[in-house]
């Protein structure tokens, strides 16, 4: 019973990041479309760190790439170094 409860667990949080990652995505793209927004310090410091991986969305392209480089973000713990580095550290 607990490894098929593990193994369902995995799953939920591999499907968060992905959730994650086109929220980040969206969020990011919103921000450069809307200008006069003005983020948070942390919500700042999440879009750089998409943008130097995932560049603006200016045409179609297929979007499993971006939002597989964005679950790498996730996964490496970059992204949350960079809002930590700006917030201080999340508990």
């Amino acid at each position: 019973m607990s490894a098929l409860s593990a193994r369902k667990c995995r799953e939920v949080v591999r499907n968060a990041q992905f959730v994650i990652a086109i929220e980040l995505l969206c969020g990011a793209q919103a921000l450069d479309l809307f200008t006069n927004l003005k983020p948070g310090a942390g919500t700042l410091a999440a879009y750089r760190a998409v943008r130097k991986v995932v560049p603006h969305l200016d045409k179609d392209r297929i979007l499993s790439y971006d939002i597989n480089t964005i679950v790498s973000l996730i996964k490496s713990g970059d992204l949350l170094k960079a809002v930590e580095a700006e917030v201080g550290q999340m508990v």
